[in-house]
């Protein structure tokens, strides 16, 4: 019995090897679970590009702009010269309609602004105006502090808005790339 001994206990080990071998198998491994996708909201839900008359996008700190506006024959022109890229026209249109943030804040007092990039004379103002004669204005102030997001003002609203940083950029580029075609 004391030779049958060493191979039971061989036999146990491996089974119970077996046993826990099986276990992780069956455990998913974590880089295979979904990652988490943040929630966004819309700044203007209820505005739809066909409401938006003209689109400037300004560097406060440089004077820089680039505006597009609505033709009576609904295409975007500019009054830089030039003929505007039709299809880069429609995606800034819809991303200031579709203009995503994540959160608001409470306003901080006017003392306090300069810590969110909100510097007079500085900054990017997005003005949108409206077939009905409105207008919509947000002023983009600094990064926040993960570098993913923009803050912002929007309008006469009492907070301060957290806004995706992708759009934002878009929409810079386009002020420093303007889409126009030569005449």
């Amino acid at each position: 019995m004391s030779q049958r001994r060493p191979l039971l206990i061989l036999i146990v080990a491996f089974v119970a090897l077996l046993v826990i071998t099986l276990i992780v198998q069956r455990v998913p491994p974590t880089s295979n679970l979904p990652a988490a996708t943040p929630f966004y909201f819309r700044v203007y839900p209820d505005l739809t590009v066909d409401d938006l008359q003209v689109v400037r996008i300004q560097d406060a700190t440089s004077g820089e702009q680039f505006t597009i506006r609505r033709t009576p024959e609904n295409a975007w022109a500019t009054d830089s010269g030039g003929t505007v890229v039709q299809t880069t026209a429609d995606l800034i249109a819809r991303t200031i309609v579709l203009l995503p943030y994540t959160q608001t804040l409470d306003l901080p007092p006017p003392e306090e602004r300069a810590r969110y990039g909100f510097i007079e004379g500085q900054g990017l103002l997005i003005t949108a105006l409206l077939n009905d004669g409105s207008s919509r204005i947000i002023a983009v102030g600094a990064f926040t502090p993960t570098g993913t997001s923009y803050f912002a003002l929007v309008d006469d609203r009492t907070d301060l808005y957290v806004i995706e940083r992708a759009a934002v950029d878009f929409l810079i580029v386009q002020l420093q790339n303007p889409p126009v075609a030569a005449a």
